[in-house]
């Protein structure tokens, strides 16, 4: 007795069920064998079980890494005069002829995103505006690809009714519109970690740091910096390379404040970094121990549990502010600022 029984004759919860079991890249293969299919999964749209996502991007290629059920998948993106080569992670090469790369990656990438329901823990961009295998040369083609990309993901998190959740996000880029395309669109309950690099192979520092900090992304984060490259290969070289960070300690000793806020004054790309705390270690308060290690602070008349030391920069106009606020939510501040901008009655230490 034959039987006509097929995965598209099956009850809906059962079809429902059969999904579940099945990953992203298989859910995706499955979507290609009819239309019924493809029109049943469009509808249902499955949860994706992605924990893990990380883009490269250049003028000539997109690479799509992403970890689920434990398995790293890697496709790439690359031009060809003839069109598009698809690489997957078996390393088979597929052409598809008359087909732009940056077109086919976002085919498949927003269906990813659409998929993506539940929370990430790491999710990278990386915007690859200088050559690694050609002595860093600048890719001024890059443009022509990452302005259409980020069009597309702009309009897609922003549509979404419920925001885009990662625990962790990362941005590699070069200029302010490759931040603000994306990072306002995160989910500002779920993320704990923002990081913020320039690309690899710049000089110049393009942010608009403000404009960053007032992010509600990074103001409920509670780990974050903004860094000069990508190349740290030890916190001491991560805290060199800060341009403004945030981070929040159970304890925090005056030793420590004092290490860190001298690695700051010696920074040439330094501008802002907060630490918050709940209490002070090494015996006494945390102002006392600074006190110790750095005299007298001024003290504004206003916020009495306010303390401000100021020191020059040198060979700079700038001042190197360091603060300690001991009311309600303890926080120590680091800040370049202004020579006008230090009370007329306040000593800037040498």
């Amino acid at each position: 007795m034959s039987s006509n029984l097929s995965l598209i004759t099956l009850p809906d919860t059962s079809l429902n069920n059969v999904l579940s079991h099945f990953d992203y890249k298989s859910t995706q293969s499955l979507r290609k064998v009819c239309r019924d299919l493809r029109n049943f999964i469009d509808d249902v749209i499955p949860c994706s079980t992605v924990i893990k996502i990380s883009l490269r991007i250049n003028s000539k290629f997109i690479v799509l890494k992403f970890i689920e059920c434990g398995v790293l998948m890697e496709i790439e993106y690359r031009y060809h005069e003839k069109g598009c080569v698809v690489v997957g992670g078996g390393k088979n090469e597929k052409l598809m002829e008359g087909q732009e790369f940056a077109r086919i990656f976002w085919n498949d990438f927003e269906e990813m995103l659409k998929y993506q329901k539940s929370a990430l823990e790491e999710f990278t961009i990386v915007f690859m505006h200088f050559d690694a295998e050609n002595k860093l040369k600048k890719d001024e083609e890059i443009y022509q690809v990452s302005t259409g990309i980020l069009e597309l993901v702009k309009a897609n998190l922003s549509a979404r009714i419920h925001p885009l959740q990662t625990n962790f996000i990362q941005i590699n880029a070069l200029h302010q519109n490759e931040v603000m395309s994306i990072l306002p669109f995160i989910d500002s309950q779920k993320v704990e970690r923002v990081t913020i690099m320039s690309a690899k192979g710049s000089t110049e520092i393009e942010f608009d740091i403000p404009e960053i900090l007032n992010l509600e992304q990074w103001k409920k984060s509670t780990r974050s910096g903004i860094f000069k490259n990508t190349d740290l290969s030890s916190p001491s070289d991560s805290v060199d390379q800060t341009i403004a960070g945030k981070l929040y300690l159970v304890a925090l000793d005056g030793g420590s404040v004092v290490s860190m806020g001298s690695k700051f004054l010696n920074s040439s790309v330094f501008q802002f970094f907060e630490i918050y705390y709940n209490e002070s270690m090494g015996g006494g308060s945390l102002t006392g121990q600074l006190i110790e290690k750095l005299g007298e602070p001024y003290k504004d008349g206003i916020h009495h549990s306010k303390r401000t030391w100021f020191f020059q920069y040198d060979g700079a106009d700038n001042v190197f502010q360091l603060c300690n606020d001991s009311s309600g939510e303890k926080v120590v501040s680091y800040k370049r600022i202004r020579p006008e901008e230090v009370p007329d009655d306040a000593d800037i230490l040498g």
